[in-house]
């Protein structure tokens, strides 16, 4: 959820109890219902901006609301488009995950916004899957896009090889008889 904004005549009332009275935050953010997180937030911002209260004073709501209030960034724009084919062939490469190939790709894309790891592991998944490739493995994805598979990387670790758990039998056991002769009373 959401915070909600804080009303204009509070970040006012905020920035003159600290900037022309000099009260202490906890008392400000009591006195005004406010968090001494979000009275620390406006005065820092006003000192940013070179704000004293005599020049916040005579500004208009609007005016204090451009210099205080940070809009926030558009990045949910266009993301860098990813290679998707040079990602496939890669991968068949010994050593190389999509791991290692999300890295390299934020960092030629350092200028740029990037996917993050599961979207970029979406992105390839979507691609395999689509492409119809014969016999090459796709993972399985849950609704939040976690990748639910081991990366192979080509390495395969040695086998290992448990000594048998169950004791060996004795030939005197394998005859059939019970241990110890005769089997009667």
């Amino acid at each position: 959820m959401p915070t909600q904004r804080v009303a204009m005549h509070k970040i006012k009332e905020c920035l003159r109890l600290k900037l022309d009275s000099g009260l202490p935050h906890e008392r400000i953010a009591r006195s005004l219902g406010l968090s001494k997180g979000v009275v620390s937030k406006y005065v820092a911002r006003a000192q940013e901006a070179g704000l004293d209260w005599a020049a916040i004073a005579v500004l208009d709501d609007s005016a204090i609301a451009a210099r205080l209030c940070v809009a926030a960034p558009a990045v949910r724009g266009e993301r860098a488009a990813i290679d998707l084919p040079w990602v496939h062939r890669e991968l068949r490469r010994k050593g190389v995950t999509l791991q290692l190939l999300w890295q390299e790709y934020g960092q030629a894309q350092a200028d740029r916004p990037t996917y993050r790891y599961t979207q970029f592991c979406q992105h390839y998944h979507d691609y395999a899957g689509s492409a119809s490739l014969d016999g090459e493995r796709t993972a399985a994805l849950d609704a939040a896009g976690a990748c639910h598979h081991p990366e192979h990387s080509g390495r395969t670790a040695a086998p290992v090889h448990e000594p048998a758990l169950v004791p060996a039998q004795s030939a005197a056991d394998g005859l059939g008889g019970a241990a110890g002769g005769s089997g009667g009373v």
